[in-house]
């Protein structure tokens, strides 16, 4: 099980450390797509199955935390996760309430929301987050599918 607040966007599993450069502002936990000229941004079509399972994480070799959104043109760590890896994603701002187990979709912000379409899933939640509330985009432990 997942500490509470973890401090890390990788929780469990074995995906592959990469960096790019940013082309806009990326925090880690964004999902991430990459663009043509060899940058990333965050992922922006919603209910994409196809999309890279590309989750940007903390920059700890350079001391930031999760808190630090990388800036365009700052190089991007992320984790090209697998199926089974584990990770600390973002939910979209007033998402629907997400209970553990349920599938989740990519938002148009780099964020998951709970998916209408069983094809469109790219994880499944192992917590329980509402975040119906509104604000900004909440944490949420997801494994990759």
């Amino acid at each position: 099980m997942a500490k509470t607040n973890p401090s890390t966007v990788i929780l469990n599993g074995d995906p592959l450390i990469k960096q790019l450069e940013a082309a806009g502002t990326i925090t880690p936990g964004h999902f991430l797509e990459l663009q043509s000229g060899g940058t990333v941004v965050v992922q922006d079509t919603a209910d994409n199955a196809d999309a890279l399972k590309w989750v940007a994480i903390e920059n700890d070799i350079g001391g930031d935390d999760l808190s630090h959104a990388y800036a365009s043109g700052e190089i991007v760590r992320f984790a090209a996760c697998r199926p089974g890896d584990e990770v600390y994603a973002l939910v979209a701002a007033s998402a629907s309430a997400i209970v553990k187990g349920d599938r989740l979709t990519t938002s148009t912000d780099g964020t998951l929301k709970i998916t209408t379409t069983e094809g469109d899933a790219i994880a499944v939640a192992r917590e329980a987050v509402d975040n119906s509330g509104g604000g900004s985009a909440a944490r949420i432990w997801v494994e990759i599918m």
